[in-house]
């Protein structure tokens, strides 16, 4: 009760507006458990239009035996708003994050699980049957060090239906469903605090921010794809960068592309000659 009372004091300082309903313990005598009823996060931070987030109920939990561990159990329906835009429905059947507790320290590291994942509006519905999500921080990096590192891992995952397309999502050229997807990667660099998105892509790209994706692997219908790439923003803050990319199944995913009218067969034969 006492460290989110000063997490959410934290938070108001910061610009935020933190709201939740009347906290509950349990769990006693082998956890210290706090159900945080309505827990709901609100602030002009990120793009235009500022970012809001709320859940129906938030457990938070240490055990006996694991005392510099929290794990933070988000429970039932959730809302998320970035941007100007309408709130986007979250739900899982399990989502749980753990935290490193150091005294004095704030957590560094966090370590997201979920399964049964759906988000989006209804009709528009995107889907994973588990998803793991690694972010570290380091706020000691110099600017050659991984100031943020993120590792992610998905599978089975149902797309919405493409933009123009109808449901079950089989206007995607590749299908409707990726089979798995995995990214490693480092961001270095200046990671500025400065209230405008410009301004702190300027002072990022200036510092000699880089991101460097160590790995990214996906299984797309035909196209099986394992690479690695460094990519900046140049001078009109735009992506700029290298990458070296292992394919297979190239041929049926470059047919695959053409009779869904995404390249055209002229394109997609010359693709097929250089990469053979």
């Amino acid at each position: 009760e006492q460290g989110l009372a000063q997490q959410s004091g934290l938070w108001r300082a910061q610009g935020w507006t933190v709201a939740s309903g009347a906290t509950v313990r349990g769990g006693w005598p082998l956890h210290a458990r706090l159900t945080v009823p309505g827990l709901a996060l609100s602030g002009p931070f990120g793009p235009p239009g500022g970012i809001a987030w709320s859940a129906q109920a938030v457990v938070l939990d240490v055990a006996l035996l694991h005392p510099g561990l929290l794990t933070v159990e988000l429970i039932g329906q959730q809302q998320l708003r970035v941007g100007p835009g309408p709130a986007i429905p979250v739900s899982a059947k399990m989502a749980r994050a753990v935290l490193p507790l150091t005294p004095g320290v704030p957590p560094q590291r966090l370590d997201l699980a979920l399964t049964g994942l759906r988000a989006g509006p209804p009709g528009a519905v995107l889907e994973a049957a588990r998803a793991t999500l690694g972010l570290e921080e380091q706020p000691g990096a110099t600017a050659s060090e991984p100031a943020v590192s993120v590792t992610l891992d998905a599978a089975d995952i149902a797309l919405p239906p493409a933009p123009g397309g109808h449901d079950g999502g089989q206007s995607w050229a590749l299908g409707g469903r990726i089979d798995s997807l995995s990214l490693e990667a480092d961001v270095t660099g200046p990671l500025s605090a400065l209230p405008d998105p410009q301004a702190r892509a300027e002072a990022w790209r200036d510092g000699g921010g880089t991101v460097a994706v160590r790995r990214l692997a996906l299984h797309w219908g035909p196209l099986n794809l394992d690479g690695s790439a460094t990519l900046a923003l140049d001078g009109a803050l735009q992506p700029m960068g290298t990458a070296s990319m292992r394919l297979t199944g190239q041929a049926p995913t470059l047919d695959a592309l053409a009779t869904g009218h995404v390249v055209t067969p002229q394109v997609a034969q010359a693709a097929k000659a250089v990469l053979a």
